[in-house]
């Protein structure tokens, strides 16, 4: 079987763009698209064919280094009942009291904070 070349106008499904915002909230997916469409429309050679493209793509999603400062605000903006979700749900497992998570996750908060602002400014 062989691959093709990424078609000129390729785009990723509705359903693939969906994908890749709930899978990664860090990454620009717009952004993320153009870098892909123009990587793989750019490469010569054997490497730039492959077999399936939505595939490709969604490696490509899965592999991206996101932003520093768009990791930070999509922890910050996260309400306080998801974030203690994420950061508490290693309590028992941990032995932590729920203050001491409390604690914990104010302590995250807080350092996130910091963060955004040195990324902002």
């Amino acid at each position: 079987m062989n691959g093709t070349r990424l078609p000129e106008d390729w785009k990723p499904t509705p359903s693939q763009y969906a994908w890749a915002k709930g899978r990664r909230p860090d990454l620009n997916i717009d952004e993320l698209i153009e870098d892909f469409s123009d990587y793989w429309l750019a490469k010569s050679g054997k490497d730039a064919t492959k077999l399936d493209w939505g595939r490709t793509f969604k490696r490509w999603v899965r592999n991206a280094r996101g932003s520093p400062v768009l990791n930070a605000k999509v922890v910050a903006n996260n309400s306080p009942s998801v974030r203690n979700k994420q950061v508490c749900d290693k309590q028992v497992s941990h032995k932590l009291t729920p203050e001491q998570c409390d604690a914990n996750l104010n302590r995250l908060a807080s350092m996130v904070d910091g963060l955004v602002k040195r990324a902002t400014t």
